[in-house]
């Protein structure tokens, strides 16, 4: 049996997605604290203006497709009821 497997039988799910998670999360604070260490705060300032700007925009645009949406679902169906 493969070390997966033997994870999957003697360990609940509840406690594997537990430690997932736990385990992407320690990796990506680590990530953002060695890059914080040695990638200079003006280039860090720089791209989070423009990342800022790309999430206010797609904020704004995102709301005037939600009525489009939700009109084409009625209209859409897998068969004509007679």
């Amino acid at each position: 049996m493969s070390f997966i497997q033997i994870l999957l039988i003697h360990i609940s799910t509840s406690l594997l997605g537990s430690l997932m998670v736990a385990i992407y999360v320690a990796l990506s604070i680590t990530g953002l604290i060695i890059i914080r260490k040695f990638y200079p705060h003006d280039k860090c300032k720089l791209h989070n203006d423009v990342a800022g700007l790309f999430l206010l925009l797609s904020a704004s645009f995102m709301p005037s497709f939600l009525p489009l949406r939700s009109s084409l679902h009625g209209r859409i169906s897998i068969r004509q009821v007679k």
